[in-house]
């Protein structure tokens, strides 16, 4: 779990001459809040607040002249209360993805476009399902462990697919290869399938 207590780019934007054209300051205590209530429902092996000590970035929690120790004392707070209070109550939900680093070094337009597409979902699931685990292709999990699994991966394998098919738990299942013909994409038809959207669209179309 990954904490931003406050930021304030004051040292590096315009304002103080610096290289970037605008200042940034995120000082919301829904960010927190949001945070917070994820870290204690749960349970996480590691709380992690990002740039404790960027000075010169504003974001740190060392004590200064211009905001004082109340970034220490907030973080300080919530880490004790996370230590407090926190247990792993949500569904458990499995997340199957694409290894998207050798893949999009590889990959055509087309498919770099679906690839992004998937990498951004991803990051909307994180608020969706936070007690998700996020696999590789032939993990190899037992998916009875599961409440549900999310089979976002372009890469798809037989054995895996066949479990999927027969797991017995509700999977969410995305395949945009429309010749593809799996265990999973028999259960819906057995007659060709047709793309739903250009390949070649945009990820905001």
């Amino acid at each position: 779990m990954t904490f931003v207590v406050h930021y304030d780019d004051l040292g590096v934007s315009f304002a103080r001459k610096g290289n970037r054209p605008a200042r940034w300051i995120r000082h919301d205590v829904r960010y927190l809040q949001e945070a917070l209530w994820l870290a204690k429902h749960t349970d996480p092996d590691l709380v992690f607040n990002y740039g404790w000590n960027e000075l010169f970035e504003g974001e740190h929690l060392l004590p200064c002249s211009h905001w004082g120790t109340w970034r220490y004392d907030v973080a300080s707070a919530m880490v004790r209360d996370i230590k407090a209070h926190a247990k792993a109550d949500l569904p458990r939900v499995l997340i199957i993805a694409d290894d998207f680093l050798p893949a999009l070094h590889k990959a055509d337009p087309a498919t770099a476009t679906l690839l992004h597409r998937e990498m951004a979902l991803l990051a909307q699931l994180r608020s969706l399902v936070p007690q998700a685990e996020v696999v590789l292709p032939a993990a190899r999990r037992n998916l009875a462990d599961y409440a549900a699994i999310l089979a976002l991966n372009m890469a798809k394998l037989p054995e895996e697919e066949a479990a999927l098919a027969s797991c017995g738990r509700p999977v969410l299942y995305a395949n945009p290869e429309s010749k593809s013909d799996t265990p999973v994409t028999r259960l819906f038809t057995a007659r060709p399938r047709q793309p739903m959207f250009r390949a070649d669209r945009g990820a905001g179309q």
